[in-house]
């Protein structure tokens, strides 16, 4: 939406739009119109429906029988004459033709028929004899049993009147209408007639009102009539441009948002007293605003900050009665208007303020179109789960002479009902604003609506206070609530005593010498072989040149060398490169370059997949075996420091180019050796299921050899195959086991009942399916059950979660933070944000990588300081959209940016495009993660170069020696152009449905 500047708009400002500013949006009269009468129809058989009506008949239709759409209200009154007020009561149906008339369907078009004579449906309770805290009960019930009743749009009338006698000098009146006969306005001239007709009916005289010129049928007519093309032209072009690519607010809620609205629902009370608005008032006048305007651009700061969004869209009502031949009017008349803004974060509130003022002159100049009308015509993408163009509808209402104040409820009325997801109702008559915030119960629990006001009221002050103040900056959070949230950010205390992985290891094999360390299929070795073999490798490697700051690549299986390797490695001072020799040559040798290792340690079977990375020298470990068991296994000097590297580790790049992260030996420790969310002992059997590449690695294999227990290595093949790696798991006695959520929901799948044998299960590294969770939950779950995250960066594991049996949740949070580490959730400017709200996720602590290597721009963009409390922290900014629980858990919303989660791996889409670009004849493509039956899937649609012809296979094989297995795309779809959206942007919702079907490997 384009925004423009304010001071060219006010040389646009009209006569009539300085009056609609001058006046409020809600509540007043219009000024008188110099239009045409309406006119009498002359047809009195059955009429259209208005536009607004005809879309209450159409949801009635399609929800019969629910009270959504029922306007109902209850007043206190002193006694009364019963006889009297319904003769009141069936004066005003006789005066309104709209309150006699019925709806029903003709030659497959709806109609309203007004009949001649309809009786008020009108009931006296006589609770007079009544317990008086019984008689509360009962008066409740009754008020809420009747908002709760439907109307049968059939029928005439749809009114009801109730009056319940609770003693001599009290009574309560209900009313209940139906939305297709009323709205706010119409209740208003309501209890002014009530009023007159009561007062006559009491005396015996004729109540002195003025003839109604038309009655609402007229206006449906009129309406149909004067609604063309041509007269509105100009309006519907303004209501297209405003709404084209209308974003939906990305409100975060309490509960996920199901497939089809819910219209559950209650309400909260709010008041702004007048002091705390006096602020806001003196700035609106300055800026020329009007009450509404000014509490409308406070509101949109709110939603701003809370959503991280820009772009804000509200609903709001206009009363709909422009002619004053509908003033006295009982109808349905309510226009809503679509409110939408561009706000700039990096201004203050008064540009905001001067924005909104804008949108709302503009909206009101073009308010003679029909709500529905517009939703015909721009027929916006539909989505069921939300209203169309707005979710959130916000208005203010004035007292005009006192009656407003007859119009609002005096009893208190259980709300159940929701049309929005947040309905926003404010009364200002000049002092202190009370108002309501009715809002979705399957959305949001009451304390986030409870905390939402006060953010607003915090935000009222502080924008008043400093109006050219950024908004993004502005302070929200109270100074306890600042307190509470740094306090969950921050996991315990970690210590850890040893400086180092190997020093560690080595007071452990001291204590642990002829225990198993490591099992394979293939055989095991115990704490002192594998201390004794490390030893003398590490001091082959410092004969070949190996020190500190070097990189040792590892070319090897999964097996007993691997373990023995990494720890030589450490020993001798330098950081491992662990490498895959089935993945792509082109991606490893790109790995190769970057790192520049020393050496890479190969076993003999392997040597020959190296041939190609000319270069790189290499130390074959079955050509060296008989030199490297002459070597002292004595343990070598040095204890080497907590920052020292232990291992370079690579991942997927937006470049496409893969990039490493070098991590410190204090992570690892963090990691595994003063853990809280588990502990690894020396009776633990721990399953080292991933590739050293991967560093799930890390967990398994220092988990196990810095606490004493024994790590049993399996192969990949094995892994894959659900049933025969959880049998595997049984007969090797596994007690822990760490898996991606991919796997994870394999075995659930396929082998559940086998993992109730298990200490404990750790499960992570992408989005989790609840379902999955609660099955093996009910099939029988092990004795500790572990959803944990964190990035390759944050080695490993930055928070955890457990899960239990019976919790309740729906989805599963990834937790707080583990020992050692911090986990804030902050918004774009670095501030942490209230519980609830989304924002990213920031990583801290001992976990911490040391950098990206050889990329300082990254490393700085990424690792970056920011100030909580006073305290400056070193963090890392993960990318990943998460909220803060109120039970102080973290839950996972997303990415920031193009990142995704495949099979546990983060990768970077533009890598794949990257690749797929540099493909032959191939001139343009895009990747986007789709959900499927078999889970989350990579998928590609791509361009062809003019005259290019290239299949399929030949594109996968060229993608094959660039990208590993998990990378490559599980359908290519070919099409003539990418559709764009009209900013520009890759309109992926446009794309076709994708031609070619999973490969089987992808299946498996």
């Amino acid at each position: 939406m384009p925004k423009s500047t304010s001071s060219a708009r006010s040389d646009r400002l009209t006569p009539a739009q300085r009056e609609f500013l001058r006046r409020r949006l809600h509540g007043q009269v219009a000024p008188a119109d110099t239009k045409a009468a309406i006119p009498r129809r002359a047809d009195r058989g059955p009429a259209p429906l208005s536009f607004a009506q005809q879309r209450l008949w159409f949801l009635d239709r399609l929800m019969p029988g629910t009270p959504l759409y029922n306007l109902c209200s209850v007043h206190e009154l002193p006694a009364v004459d019963a006889s009297a007020l319904r003769r009141a009561v069936q004066a005003i149906i006789e005066r309104h033709e709209l309150l006699r008339t019925r709806f029903v369907e003709i030659d497959g078009e709806a109609r309203q028929i007004v009949e001649a004579q309809v009786d008020a449906e009108f009931s006296v309770d006589d609770l007079r004899g009544h317990d008086p805290k019984q008689r509360e009960q009962t008066l409740a019930q009754i008020v809420n049993d009747e908002a709760a009743r439907p109307f049968d749009l059939s029928r005439a009338p749809l009114l009801r009147a109730r009056l319940v006698q609770l003693d001599r000098e009290r009574t309560v009146f209900v009313l209940n209408m139906h939305h297709i006969v009323s709205d706010a306005w119409s209740m208003d001239v309501f209890f002014r007639e009530l009023q007159s007709f009561y007062s006559a009916a009491l005396s015996g005289r004729r109540a002195e009102l003025p003839e109604l010129p038309i009655q609402y049928a007229d206006f449906a007519v009129w309406q149909r009539a004067s609604l063309s093309e041509t007269a509105f032209a100009k309006q519907l072009d303004y209501w297209r441009k405003q709404l084209a690519e209308l974003p939906a607010l990305d409100l975060a809620t309490d509960y996920p948002r199901g497939a089809i609205q819910t219209f559950a629902g209650t309400y909260t009370r709010l008041r702004f007293e007048a002091e705390e608005l006096a602020g806001l008032r003196a700035l609106a006048r300055e800026c020329g605003a009007t009450s509404f305007v000014a509490l409308l651009a406070s509101f949109k700061v709110l939603l701003t900050r809370y959503t991280g969004q820009s772009d804000i869209v509200l609903g709001s009502p206009t009363a709909g009665r422009e002619r004053s031949e509908l003033h006295e009017l009982i109808g349905f008349f309510v226009n809503p208007l679509v409110l939408r803004t561009q706000l700039d974060l990096d201004e203050g509130f008064r540009a905001a303020l001067r924005e909104v003022k804008h949108t709302v002159l503009g909206a009101l100049d073009h308010q003679d179109l029909p709500f529905e009308t517009v939703v015909e015509k721009i027929q916006p993408e539909r989505d069921l789960s939300r209203s169309p163009l707005f979710q959130v509808i916000f208005q203010v209402l004035s007292q005009r002479g006192g009656s407003e104040e007859q119009a609002r409820p005096s009893v208190e009325l259980e709300s159940k009902t929701a049309k929005f997801d947040l309905s926003i109702s404010l009364w200002d008559g000049g002092g202190a604003v009370e108002g309501t915030i009715e809002y979705n119960t399957d959305l949001f629990a009451a304390a986030t609506v409870e905390a939402m006001i006060e953010h607003w009221r915090r935000l009222l002050g502080a924008l008043a206070a400093e109006p050219e103040r950024a908004i993004a900056e502005l302070p929200l959070l109270a100074d306890n609530e600042r307190a509470q949230l740094l306090a969950l950010g921050r996991g315990p205390v970690s210590e850890v005593e040893a400086p180092s992985i190997h020093r560690r290891f080595e007071a452990i094999a001291a204590r642990f010498g002829e225990r198993a360390a490591i099992r394979t299929t293939h055989g095991e070795l115990s704490y002192a072989e594998l201390e004794g073999r490390a030893n003398r490798l590490a001091r082959r490697l410092l004969a070949r040149g190996v020190g500190p700051g070097c990189f040792v690549a590892l070319a090897l299986e999964r097996g007993l060398e691997l373990p023995v390797a990494m720890l030589a490695v450490l020993k001798a001072g330098a950081a491992y490169l662990p490498l895959e020799p089935e993945q792509p040559a082109e991606r490893l040798r790109a790995i190769v370059a970057d790192a520049a290792p020393v050496l890479a340690i190969v076993a003999d079977a392997q040597a020959g997949a190296w041939a190609e990375l000319d270069g790189l020298p290499r130390l074959d470990l079955a050509a060296e075996a008989e030199a490297i068991a002459a070597l002292d296994a004595a343990a070598l000097e040095g204890d080497g420091s907590p920052d020292d590297p232990v291992y370079l580790m690579y991942t997927s790049g937006s470049t496409g180019v893969p990039k490493g992260v070098r991590v410190a030996h204090r992570g690892v420790l963090r990691l595994v050796c003063a853990s809280d969310y588990l502990q690894i002992g020396p009776d633990d059997r721990v399953a080292q299921a991933a590739s050293a590449a991967f560093d799930a690695s890390t967990f398994e294999l220092w988990g196990a050899l810095l606490n004493g227990a024994c790590a049993q290595i399996y192969s990949g093949e094995l892994v894959v195959a659900p049933r025969e790696f959880a049998a595997a798991l049984a007969s090797d006695e596994i007690s822990v086991l760490f898996v991606t959520t991919a796997l994870f929901n394999l075995l659930v799948d396929h082998a559940s009942d086998r993992l109730a044998g298990l200490r404990a299960v750790l499960f992570g590294g992408e989005a989790v399916d609840a379902g999955r969770v609660r099955k093996l939950l009910a099939a029988g779950p092990p004795r500790v059950l572990v959803h944990a995250y964190g990035p390759t960066e944050c080695t490993t594991f930055a928070t955890a979660q457990r899960v239990h049996a019976g919790d309740p949740r729906q989805t599963i949070p990834i937790g707080q933070a583990i020992a050692g580490t911090s986990a804030h959730v902050v918004d774009a400017r670095g501030q942490l944000v209230p519980l609830g709200v989304p924002g990213e996720l920031v990583l801290g602590g001992r976990g911490l990588a040391l950098d990206y290597w050889r990329r300082p721009q990254l490393t700085a963009e990424r690792f970056v300081s920011l100030s909580f409390a006073g305290r400056s922290e070193r963090v890392y900014r993960s990318g990943d959209r998460v909220r803060r629980r109120r039970d102080g858990a973290i839950e996972f919303l997303g990415r920031v940016d193009r990142q995704v989660k495949i099979r546990g791996f983060r990768i970077e889409l533009g890598e794949i495009e990257a690749a797929l670009v540099a493909q032959a004849g191939v001139e343009a493509a895009v990747v986007a993660v789709r959900e499927t039956k078999a889970g989350r899937r990579l998928l590609a649609w791509l361009v062809a170069s003019d005259g290019a012809a290239i299949d399929d296979q030949t594109l996968r094989s060229g993608l094959s020696r660039r990208l590993p297995d998990y990378m490559i795309p599980a359908a290519l779809t070919w099409v003539e152009a990418l559709p764009l959206t009209p900013n520009g942007k890759i309109d992926l919702a446009a794309l076709p449905e994708p031609s070619v079907a999973e490969s089987a490997q992808e299946q498996a």
